[in-house]
């Protein structure tokens, strides 16, 4: 009877064997490592959303029926010649939109503002400052569909400026800055459905505005 005879492997084929072993280990080692990142990164990404505060969280600005346009400011009390960062807010109502005008009122004793005081966000891609008087500021945020700007639509309040006020005097107990609004007034606060051409008489589609008050202490 013929007896078989197992060949030893030889040590070019353990050298290849151990190398196929020894990569397939570092391919394990490597898609774990990778799966561990990519969860940690998910897990932060979720973090980062959770705790992002909403753009209305320190106003009463979410009982406003939108379409709306409505002022914010993060705090209510200044001091004298203390800066007044004051938030300017949108809300389409996911409609669209040409343009917003926004004409804020405020009192000229208590409160000063220069056009270099006005930051615009990219919302509107536009901006045009129609009047600056004593008391009283007039902006026009709008887009051009003649080279291409899409209609502005938010189905959530959107900043799309912030006004920085002065204050001027060393007291009182209030002072309003106020967003100007008369559906029927040729110059007031108004927010513009969208066209290809601005009309002559413009609807507004606006419902409400909001302004806020502050407070000069010493």
């Amino acid at each position: 009877m013929k007896r078989e005879t197992i060949k030893p492997i030889g040590h070019r084929q353990w050298f290849k064997w151990r190398i196929i072993v020894i990569a397939a280990t570092i391919g394990a080692i490597v898609a774990t490592v990778m799966a561990l990142l990519d969860l940690r990164d998910l897990r932060s990404r979720a973090q980062i959303t959770q705790a992002r505060p909403g753009p209305f969280a320190s106003t009463p600005a979410f009982t406003l029926t939108p379409p709306f346009l409505a002022l914010s400011s993060s705090k209510t009390t200044f001091g004298f010649r203390e800066k007044v960062p004051v938030a300017i807010y949108l809300h389409t109502a996911s409609k669209d939109t040409l343009a917003a005008d926004v004409v804020v009122t405020y009192d000229p004793k208590i409160l000063e503002i220069t056009q270099n005081d006005i930051e615009i966000e990219d919302v509107y891609k536009s901006v045009a400052v129609e009047s600056s008087v004593s008391g009283k500021l007039t902006l026009s945020f709008f887009i051009r569909p003649e080279i291409g700007h899409p209609a502005v639509k938010t189905g959530f309040p959107s900043k799309i400026a912030t006004l920085t006020f002065k204050t001027k005097t060393l007291e009182t107990n209030h002072s309003a800055i106020n967003l100007e609004f008369d559906p029927n007034a040729d110059v007031s606060t108004r927010l513009i459905p969208y066209a290809e051409v601005r009309p002559e008489k413009p609807a507004n589609i606006l419902e409400t505005v909001a302004g806020v008050e502050i407070s000069v202490v010493p």
